[in-house]
């Protein structure tokens, strides 16, 4: 079954649920059937679409860079595969690497916020 309602186009960042929802796991679209992803069991390679989507809902967002500059970033990074890290190197960090050229963790940056203000409203609160 396909989850995808259009089909993605080379250079769509996709995304797809991830532990029930609480997250989203990213990746790049390039075409052929083929994602660029970073996982923690494989690290940053090359899955099929549905290895991708893995029975899930995908949601796409496209690209503003051009795809020659996309492709060309993703073969950097397959050249020489990083492994996947919680806090350096997670699948937005290569997506977003591989998408606009900015390795970036929107997720991440957001949960480091809220565990700051959670931190802050504990320490406030201890009389």
């Amino acid at each position: 079954m396909n989850t995808l309602s259009l089909l993605p186009v080379p250079s769509d960042l996709l995304f797809r649920p991830k532990l029930a929802g609480v997250v989203q796991h990213a990746g790049v679209y390039l075409g052929g059937g083929r994602v660029i992803e970073n996982t923690p069991e494989t690290g940053e390679r090359l899955a099929a679409l549905s290895e991708f989507a893995a029975g899930n809902p995908v949601r796409m967002e496209r690209a503003s860079q051009p795809l020659t500059a996309v492709l060309a970033r993703a073969q950097r990074v397959l050249t020489v595969p990083k492994p996947w890290d919680a806090v350096s190197r997670n699948c937005e960090h290569t997506a977003y690497e591989v998408a606009t050229g900015e390795a970036r963790s929107p997720q991440l940056a957001l949960i480091l916020v809220l565990l700051a203000l959670a931190g802050i409203i504990l320490v406030a609160n201890r009389d």
